[in-house]
This record gives C-alpha cells, structure tokens and sequence, in this order.
C-alpha cells in the first residue's frame, strides 16, 4: 500500500515536501561544520570550517526558528538537532580555560642605572 494516495498529491503538500528536503539538506550541511570542529583534525580545511560554528550557529536558529514558524516539523527538527552539534562544538570557543591569577612582573634589566640624587 503506498504511503500517499496518487490522488492525495496536491502542489501544496508536493512543495511541503520540497521545502522539508531543502531545508534538511541545509541543516546537514551546516551540522557538518560542527562535526569538522568536534573532529579534532588537524587539516588545514578542517581547521578553516571549525572557524565558522558560531555564525553557522546563528544562521541555523533563524533557519530553524523559520521552519517552526511555516510548521515545517521535520525540517524543525533537523535543525533542531544541527543547533545541537553546533552549540556543543562551539562551546569551547564561548568558554575557554581560565588560568590562574596572572601576576605582573617587573624587570629593571634594561634600564640603566642612573647616578644617586
């Protein structure tokens, strides 16, 4: 038994669908740039697409708030779970390590030493 009657397929639900695939293909594209960042290669074009999880990150929350809006739920949820890896691949970079307390040093090696008063 077919999922869809032929006779059910209306322009409507045929351009949902096309909206739902478009927009899936493009939350996994943009999933992929949180797993090149999580992946820890060292390559050179890994490393250039780990530099951009926090705009792709925001571009995915417009794009998947859009798709919540036009009630596109498997497009939502797609993009749901791209925010997800990008949040936790950006993570890192929004948090760094905190070192301890610095210390200022000073160094007289370099100033020459003057006569007294």
């Amino acid at each position: 038994m077919p999922l869809v009657q032929p006779q059910s397929l209306s322009l409507p639900l045929i351009l949902r669908w096309a909206a739902n695939a478009v927009a899936i293909c493009g939350f996994l594209g943009a999933a992929s740039f949180g797993l090149a960042a999580l992946s820890g290669i060292g390559h050179r074009w890994v490393d250039i697409l780990a530099q951009f999880t926090a705009p792709v990150l925001m571009a995915a929350l417009i794009a998947a708030l859009a798709c919540l809006i036009l009630r596109l739920w498997p497009a939502a949820v797609a993009g749901g779970l791209a925010c997800l890896v990008l949040a936790v691949a950006v993570w890192p970079q929004w948090t760094p390590p905190r070192a301890g307390p610095r210390r200022a040093r000073r160094s007289c090696g370099s100033i020459p030493p003057t006569s007294g008063p």
